[in-house]
């Protein structure tokens, strides 16, 4: 799976900065899917659930050399991906899509990317010294729907 293997290399790589320097952080990227596996996105959904659980692995190993690795899953935000899909919808079914997503989100509406980026900049941060080999979610509530 690409999904998983393109993490595992770029860690591979930032590891090896990383251990020399003694130091470092890492976040890799899952996706709502590894935690909630919708319908039809089986192979995304396992190569993203390897994501977390990658991270969580090779946080363990190199907890030792202070390098901090966590992952974040995102929910539904606005950007231009988003946008690009939406565009061939008509206004009615635009209109549909976002009420769907008002529905599902405890917060009742989609994310702006700075909110994610927000979140990411947390775990960069020394703010998040005391934090490795967690997956945090960022996703408005989506999934309080489904436990």
């Amino acid at each position: 799976v690409v999904t998983l293997k393109s993490v595992w290399l770029c860690m591979k790589y930032q590891l090896q900065v990383m251990t020399k320097q003694n130091s470092g952080v890492i976040v890799n990227t899952s996706s709502m899917d590894a935690i909630l596996c919708s319908a039809g996105t089986g192979v995304y959904a396992a190569g993203k659930s390897g994501v977390i659980a990658l991270t969580k692995s090779v946080a363990q190993e190199y907890g030792h050399q202070n390098i901090r690795i966590n992952s974040f899953c995102p929910g539904a935000f606005r950007t231009p991906m988003l946008e690009e899909r939406f565009s061939n919808l008509s206004s009615e079914e635009k209109a549909k899509l976002n009420e769907s997503y008002q529905k599902l989100n405890a917060l009742g509406r989609m994310g702006d990317p700075l909110e994610a980026a927000k979140a990411v900049k947390w775990l960069l941060s020394d703010d998040a010294s005391f934090v490795t080999g967690q997956n945090i979610i960022v996703d408005g509530g989506i999934g309080f729907r489904f436990e």
